[in-house]
């Protein structure tokens, strides 16, 4: 008997809603978690790379100043450091613009200012190079430690998405089976 209330109960919910429609908008959150994972999971692998074969090479800082970027969805700003630098590498000048690859620890204002605090203008500094690829270097090859907060994140995500369309599903062929 408490199955078919629950049966009931969600096919109330979904009651006057297309199908098509409740699984499209289902399918389109799960493509842009999937992305917005995918492009973490990428920053991830770049800095434990930079991480495990980098190599240091003295660096100049150029630029130093917090770049702010409002998020137009929230109304609120996220700060991130804008160090320019230049390194050399074979008689070769080369100059970034990346602090590091993993930007999960990044977003507030005091880590922001911490950060660009750390690389003075005309400071020489170490940055570290990839050895197979001149123009790829970071100023902060240490290995992620929020990466698990961003993973967890991400199953947590998908597990609440996976019981939505769970419900979604039964309470469609609950509906169906009715008819």
């Amino acid at each position: 008997m408490n199955d078919e209330a629950d049966d009931d109960t969600q096919s109330d919910a979904l009651e006057g809603q297309n199908p098509l429609f409740v699984i499209g908008v289902l399918v389109f959150i799960t493509v842009v978690g999937f992305f917005v994972g995918m492009d973490a999971l990428s920053e991830y692998r770049l800095q434990i790379d930079a991480h495990e074969r980098f190599v240091p090479v003295e660096a100049k800082v150029l630029r130093a100043e917090i770049s702010v970027r409002r998020n137009n969805n929230t109304n609120r700003n996220s700060y991130h450091p804008a160090i320019r630098y230049a390194y050399v590498v074979d008689g070769e000048v080369h100059k970034s613009r990346t602090y590091n690859y993993f930007k999960g620890d990044r977003g507030s204002r005091s880590k922001a200012e911490e950060i660009v605090a750390a690389y003075p203008v005309d400071a020489r500094v170490t940055a570290y190079v990839d050895p197979d690829d001149a123009e790829r270097a970071v100023l902060d090859n240490a290995r992620p430690g929020d990466a698990w907060k961003v993973m967890a994140f991400f199953i947590i995500f998908f597990a609440i998405l996976l019981l939505i369309v769970g419900v979604v599903v039964k309470a469609l062929l609950s509906r169906a089976r009715q008819s």
